[in-house]
């Protein structure tokens, strides 16, 4: 019988990262979720995932994610000085990209990250941007965590295409 027990458990931890992440345990192995997890409404990107295990103790949270789209970008007419005379006006490109990750437990804030690019040059840039963003919090929310939301926000860019996001939640050693 103790064999059994042993075997489904290594067995479970071999292959648990290779499920679609519908919900978290709380026991420190890492869940996955891709774009296609995520729910789009205007610019904000939302994600819900179930959590067990919360029994009021103290949990890690690490979410680590990586944003990748179209950045946001504006042509300027001119790259001469003002009080340069005789200037050949040429165009400037001004790209930004922005992106914020907000994340919460069963509306407890386990914390929010922001990260961006920006290029100011004669060149045509590279539109396609990344991002890497991270949360990492420990607290107790006193058996309450039953649901992570995960919302990831375009506060300064354009199409997503990208967002690859692990979470770990796990009780300290």
């Amino acid at each position: 019988m103790k064999k059994y027990i042993v075997l489904s458990l290594l067995l479970i931890s071999c292959f648990s990262h290779y499920v679609k992440a519908d919900r978290v345990y709380i026991v420190g192995t890492y869940d996955t979720l891709s774009i296609e997890d995520f729910q789009q409404q205007g610019s904000l990107y939302t994600a819900y995932i179930d959590v067990m295990g919360d029994d009021g103790q103290e949990l890690i949270f690490d979410i680590d994610a990586k944003v990748g789209g179209e950045g946001d970008l504006s042509v300027k007419d001119r790259c001469c000085p003002p009080h340069v005379r005789n200037c050949t006006p040429c165009p400037l490109y001004e790209l930004t990209y922005t992106i914020e990750i907000q994340v919460s437990c069963s509306n407890h804030a386990v914390g929010s990250d922001m990260d961006g690019t920006y290029s100011f040059s004669n060149r045509y840039p590279d539109i396609y941007q990344e991002v890497q963003l991270l949360v990492d919090n420990s607290f107790s929310t006193g058996g309450q965590c039953r649901q992570l939301r995960i919302d990831v926000d375009q506060i300064d860019a354009g199409e997503l295409t990208m967002i690859d996001v692990d979470i770990l939640i796990a009780e300290p050693f």
